[in-house]
């Protein structure tokens, strides 16, 4: 091939018949042409056909490439003078033939044109519906791609000025490289996304969008130098997405592997074509259709791209809601610890994310209430470490002998425990006789190791109560209030005198029988606070 040329360019061609036909065709397989004249010399004069895409359908033969009709006798040579003045490279190739192998190759091509545009047509609604369905820009930014190459492929393949723009030829010509600058600057815009380079390549997302402007500063270049510069854009561009693929496949991103193919293939088969119509290699019927078949190829292996990228993006979010969810369930079970769930579902809720600041609820409810004698004596024998480890070692054995019989220990105060029993008062009462037989297998570990054992009051009390948040925005609490609180604080005091577990009348409301013949009455007290006497049960 000539390459590009700033003026006319002349060939002097023999052409020989030896068909059996009188009436040849001369055929240049380059449909993006712009502008030639073929001499012929009859007598003194010469006569001219022309053809390219400059011209209207009615100024040219109805051939997709410019051909042109030469009468020669079976047999007979005639010489020919063709003039060629374009902006496109020009190759040195030409094709003559008889009317009906052009008509066959015609009829070959359109089989050829006709699936390849029905393929881009299929992956473009495709994909634009895959992008309304699930909003992954990633299938826009393909989408526009696509839609570009089939534009710019309508004008390389002559489409566009023989179907689309028959009679407006210089909008046909001029459209040719603008979209080719916009081919390109659609070819980084989909790298640019399908990769993250925004996110994974920090250094290179300059470099894309320096190669971004330069594509759409190339619109505006004079339509000589656009083709060419097209040719050097189009080699640099395809170089940074060869590149950023193999970083991207080298840091273990698995859609860069389908991504890498496309484009190495796309590559591959557009060199061979552009190669073999330059006349630099022999232009075999593959090297012909090689544009076709690679940009195709391509097209196809980039959807199965993206369809992988969608999967990996599928799995990592699927990953990432997993482990929000073991996030939540571990901040859930550290909450728990603070706000039994009991007390949440007191108040209608299931999540502390409903709790809000003023939540409450009326109940009926059975409180006990504990706490270890003679604490403060014995804290002050031991220092801070000592007095955390004798604490939990004692809460640690009660709380799970409420927490079996139904109930949820409200708040520990120091050494004393609040639990609330929703249900039936029996359950407290059990828990109690658990807990002072667990007290008895603490004092014996504790004797063991030379430690004095401990004594607890225990006291039960039913009653009305609001269960609730207080607090503020930005520290809340939940708490229990209500008289029915204080009376059974007041009872526990009293173990001190009376007995180690003191239950009200309250407290024995519809329990059985057989909990009723463990206990005996014990005394009718005045509590402070409270107009009415409270009588005391305890265990026989």
């Amino acid at each position: 091939g000539l390459g590009f040329q700033s003026g006319s360019v002349w060939f002097d061609l023999s052409v020989r018949n030896d068909s059996a036909r009188d009436l040849l065709y001369l055929s240049i397989p380059v449909p993006v042409l712009d502008h030639l004249e073929l001499y012929e010399r009859n007598g003194e004069s010469w006569t001219v056909q022309k053809s390219g895409d400059l011209y209207t359908r009615e100024e040219r033969n109805d051939f997709r490439n410019p051909t042109f009709s030469l009468s020669i006798k079976p047999g007979e040579t005639r010489r020919y003078l063709l003039r060629i003045i374009t902006t496109s490279a020009i190759p040195f190739h030409a094709v003559v033939s008889t009317d009906l192998a052009i008509t066959a190759e015609s009829e070959s091509e359109m089989v050829w044109t006709a699936g390849y545009f029905g393929l881009l047509t299929a992956m473009i609604l495709y994909n634009l519906f895959i992008y309304f369905s699930i909003r992954e820009r990633s299938y826009l930014a393909y989408s526009v791609y696509v839609i570009l190459l089939w534009m710019f492929q309508a004008c390389n393949y002559g489409l566009a000025a023989q179907y689309i723009l028959p009679n407006h030829p210089v909008i046909a010509n001029y459209a040719y490289p603008i979209l080719a600058s916009l081919l390109a600057l659609s070819t980084v815009i989909f790298t640019y996304t399908f990769h993250n380079v925004h996110v994974r390549f920090l250094k290179l997302r300059k470099v894309f969008w320096a190669t971004g402007v330069v594509c759409i500063l190339s619109i505006g270049a004079t339509f000589y130098v656009q083709n060419r510069f097209n040719n050097a854009l189009s080699i640099a561009i395809s170089v940074l997405v060869l590149y950023t693929s193999v970083l991207s496949l080298m840091r273990g991103y698995r859609p860069a592997l389908f991504f890498l193919a496309a484009w190495t293939g796309f590559v591959i088969l557009t060199t061979l074509w552009s190669l073999s119509i330059r006349g630099i290699i022999q232009n075999f019927l593959i090297f012909r259709y090689a544009f076709l078949v690679g940009s195709a190829t391509e097209v196809v292996i980039l959807s199965l791209a993206l369809g992988d990228r969608i999967n990996l993006l599928d799995s990592e979010k699927r990953a990432a809601l997993a482990e929000q969810i073991q996030l939540k369930t571990r901040l859930l079970d550290a909450f728990s610890r603070f706000v039994p769930r009991q007390f949440l579902r007191s108040l209608g809720k299931e999540s502390p994310e409903e709790v809000n600041l003023g939540d409450a609820s009326a109940a009926e409810v059975t409180i006990l209430f504990s706490d270890i004698r003679g604490f403060t004596g014995m804290s002050e024998r031991m220092n801070v470490t000592e007095n955390f480890n004798f604490l939990n070692s004692y809460l640690k054995r009660m709380e799970p002998v409420i927490e079996s019989r139904g109930g949820f220990v409200d708040k520990y105060i120091g050494d004393a425990i609040m639990a609330i029993f929703l249900g039936n008062p029996e359950h407290a009462i059990h828990a109690a006789e658990d807990m002072m037989k667990a007290l008895e297998e603490y004092n014996a570990h504790r004797a063991s190791q030379n430690f004095e054992p401990i004594k607890i009051g225990i006291g039960i009390h039913r009653g009305p109560v609001m269960l609730g948040t207080v607090g503020s925005q930005k520290r809340m609490d939940t708490t229990v209030i209500g008289d029915s609180v204080n009376a059974c604080a007041r009872i526990e005091s009293l173990t001190k005198k009376i007995a180690p577990v003191l239950i009200s009348e309250d407290a024995l409301a519809g329990v059985s029988d057989q909990i009723r013949n463990k206990l005996k009455r014990i005394a009718r007290v005045q509590v402070r606070g409270k107009t009415q006497s409270l009588v005391l049960y305890g265990f026989a």
